[in-house]
């Protein structure tokens, strides 16, 4: 019986995508990209979800042009040129080799295959919002799924919402999760699961984990909301 549970806990194991649209059935109206990039998990979520309004945020210039290329027909997909984070005003965002590791931190190196991607070649001045503000600023009173990869500033964005997981106005959370630092004081896994865990949520699973040194150092993890509305 181990070896059975084992065995559907991990190979036969549904992605991420199969999950969250179960753990909805099916439904969701509002999703947040928080972390855009170049619009590749929109894209996704709009084949998970078809019908669904989805509100993404990417502050750098280049991955901005390239998602509003990719998406500027589709009138559900609504991009907004600055970061999500717990304060509303301006930031310093750190451009790195590779821009899928471009963050509001500084790089750290680690001894992994991934510090030569976080090599630093130069900073902007990006604007930054708030979930709270911009749910009030766009009347959302209600988040289906928050996709949260913004390299190391997790919790930031997380404080910026208070109210809205407060109230118990977040549904299912998605979200990178580190297990080591990478970048200077980024919180990991744990810091991120204690805030959550006070606001109802519970993690549901993580999948595709990078590992480095033979341990953990990444992966996307999925939170769930266990109100008793949902």
């Amino acid at each position: 019986v181990g070896y059975i549970q084992k065995l559907k806990s991990s190979n036969l194991k549904k992605n991420e995508w199969i999950r969250q649209k179960e753990l909805l059935k099916s439904k969701a109206n509002v999703i947040f990209d928080v972390g855009s990039n170049r619009g590749d998990i929109t894209l996704k979520y709009l084949n998970v979800f078809p019908n669904a309004r989805i509100h993404a945020f990417e502050p750098f210039p280049d991955s901005y042009e390239i998602f509003t290329n990719l998406h500027q027909e589709n009138l559900n997909v609504h991009l907004n040129k600055y970061a999500l984070s717990s304060d509303i005003g301006k930031a310093i965002l750190n451009i790195n080799k590779s821009v899928d590791t471009n963050s509001l931190l500084e790089s750290k190196n680690i001894g992994a295959n991934s510090d030569k991607s976080c090599v630093s070649v130069g900073q902007i001045e990006i604007e930054t919002n708030t979930i709270d503000n911009y749910c009030i600023q766009n009347n959302i009173t209600e988040i289906d799924i928050l996709k949260i990869d913004v390299q190391g500033s997790e919790v930031k964005v997380l404080k910026g919402g208070l109210d809205m997981l407060k109230k118990g106005n977040i549904k299912l959370i998605y979200i990178e999760t580190y297990f080591e630092q990478q970048y200077v004081n980024q919180p990991l896994f744990h810091d991120i699961s204690q805030l959550l865990y006070k606001h109802g949520f519970v993690l549901q699973d993580i999948y595709d984990p990078y590992f480095s040194k033979n341990n953990i150092l990444w992966c996307d993890s999925i939170f769930i909301n266990l109100s008793p509305q949902y």
